[in-house]
């Protein structure tokens, strides 16, 4: 009894749905627009070409956003990034802490005309960022108000020099 009662509902079922499906084509064909493909669809078609009366012109229209590179910051790559911050702060384009959005997206035009690389605004300001966090670490280490480091840096070997104080101190800490 159950088997028969299953076996009915799925026919009706199916038939309604296939009731349904050729009222949607019949809808299609007066012009109206559907949502979604039907199976006398052929395969591969969108329902806007179905009904489409003439053919696409190319408009300049729909090319798409530029695509961005992945990020790669090299010396030379956040040395010139580095120096067109420098020039969005001095036009004022820095409140507070952080660069403003105007000034990211001038940076952005900058940086894609000195580099040929497209980054997105988010890359930029993560760059921005880690940098900043970078700067904060270095500057701690090398301010001596905080306790004597006994740290120093080269600037024309780009070495960083240490005592040799500093080096027994060490050696009692680690041992």
């Amino acid at each position: 009894m159950k088997m028969a009662l299953r076996s009915r509902l799925d026919h009706s079922r199916s038939s309604d749905l296939k009731r349904k499906r050729n009222q949607e084509t019949m809808i299609v064909r007066q012009g109206e627009r559907k949502s979604s493909p039907s199976s006398d669809d052929p395969p591969n078609c969108s329902r806007m070409a179905l009904t489409r009366s003439g053919s696409r012109t190319p408009s300049g229209k729909g090319k798409g956003p530029k695509p961005y590179h992945k990020a790669n910051w090299d010396w030379e790559n956040t040395r010139i990034y580095l120096e067109l911050v420098v020039k969005e702060i001095d036009a004022g384009n820095r409140l507070h802490m952080s660069i403003n959005p105007n000034g990211y997206r001038s940076l952005a035009k900058t940086y894609d005309a000195a580099t040929g690389l497209t980054h997105t605004m988010k890359q930029l300001k993560n760059r921005y960022n880690q940098l900043k966090a970078e700067w904060r670490a270095w500057s701690k280490l090398m301010d001596s108000r905080k306790g004597p480091t006994g740290i120093g840096f080269d600037q024309e070997t780009g070495l960083i020099n240490v005592s040799d104080e500093w080096w027994t101190t060490m050696e009692k800490v680690m041992s």
